[in-house]
């Protein structure tokens, strides 16, 4: 019995021994905290902003070479790449090897393209369907 109050005492003194580390004679007597070092900010961290920051509008799309809207002729075939904004510039892509005429029916506009060529057209300013046609194939050119 003796044993375990002498255990018991030893993990007593352990506990108030480990509370008071770091602590002075004064300040444990006390209970109150020695005052802590403040760090140094070093001047290489830029602050923080004050705000968030505003949300970022998402840009206007960039349209390449490769990726500017198309009507593209494949196998005597009308494909439109998808809708277009107004005045866009569209590239019509020949892939086959005879030249081709892509008319724009509400424009009047017809576009001759070389066989493996391709030239551009503009999109009308005005929002709508537009019936694409050369040959006899006929597609929709939708400007939004």
């Amino acid at each position: 019995m003796s044993r375990s109050l002498l255990i018991a005492a030893s993990a007593g003194s352990l506990v108030v021994g480990l509370a008071a580390c770091g602590q002075s004679a004064h300040t444990a007597a006390q209970g109150t905290p020695e005052p802590s070092v403040t760090p140094t900010v070093s001047s290489s961290i830029p602050p923080l902003p004050s705000r968030a920051p505003e949300p970022t509008k998402k840009p206007a799309r960039a349209w390449t070479k490769a990726t500017r809207p198309s009507i593209t002729i494949k196998r005597d075939t009308l494909h439109v790449s998808g809708p277009v904004g107004p005045g866009a510039t569209v590239a019509v892509r020949n892939q086959d090897g005879t030249p081709h005429t892509v008319t724009l029916h509400a424009m009047n506009l017809a576009v001759k393209v070389a066989g493996r060529g391709s030239t551009t057209l503009r999109a009308p300013k005005k929002a709508g369907r537009y019936a694409v046609i050369s040959g006899g194939q006929r597609t929709v050119l939708v400007v939004k």
